[in-house]
């Protein structure tokens, strides 16, 4: 009987010993992660520069095969390194205005755009890599007023809906957006603030689509 409670307790005691081993391991990975994700951030920073940062706007567009992780780590080493150029950042932009625009801009970039407390203005023309499901981030930029979308085979309904949740937004342009449909105009309809919607080149967006939007809102087809 006392070799079977010996036996035991060695049992509990090399499962304890395993458990404190696996902890210590997970520990020391989060430590070696964020200490690469602060070199990273670095590395983003000295390779782009504070030059991107002009009079209140972020240009990425400078930078049009920057990938989407480096547009990513140079908005995470600005929060890091630089957090008082945060809050006079107003404006992002990732496009030229004309193709090509930032073409490896896919939706991580945008997610952490959510730091820019102050961001008002989204410029994302052309980016022909964006998705439905790398657009859905731009939801929780709850604060902007103008957003620009134009030409982007992966603006779609479902987009417009994630659209709608920016209830401060007041102008948008969706020019160039084939995807996009009279249903889309619901989700443009519950959007209270929007006073100019352009959406010149969408050709299933029917009159019977535009009937939807309230008279206050401005529309250029």
């Amino acid at each position: 009987m006392e070799g079977q409670w010996r036996s035991r307790w060695e049992e509990v005691e090399a499962a304890a010993e395993a458990d404190r081993k696996r902890q210590h391991c997970t520990i020391q990975q989060l430590m070696e992660t964020e200490a690469e994700r602060v070199v990273a951030a670095r590395a983003a920073l000295d390779r782009y520069g504070m030059g991107v940062v002009q009079r209140g706007t972020l240009r990425f567009s400078h930078h049009p095969d920057i990938p989407d992780r480096d547009a990513s780590l140079l908005l995470q080493a600005l929060r890091r390194f630089r957090p008082h150029l945060l809050p006079t950042i107003t404006a992002l932009s990732f496009s030229w205005g004309s193709p090509p625009g930032c073409k490896n801009i896919t939706g991580e970039a945008l997610e952490h755009a959510a730091c820019l407390p102050s961001l008002k203005s989204l410029d994302l023309r052309c980016c022909a890599g964006l998705t439905p499901d790398g657009l859905r981030h731009i939801s929780k930029l709850t604060q902007l007023e103008r957003l620009e979308l134009c030409d982007m085979r992966g603006v779609t309904d479902a987009v417009l809906a994630h659209v709608a949740e920016m209830r401060g937004l007041r102008f948008l342009d969706v020019s160039g957006c084939v995807g996009v449909t009279d249903a889309g105009m619901l989700h443009v309809a519950r959007m209270v603030g929007l006073r100019q919607l352009r959406m010149t080149g969408c050709p299933q967006v029917t009159s019977a689509g535009v009937s939807l939007l309230p008279g206050c809102v401005q529309v250029t087809r």
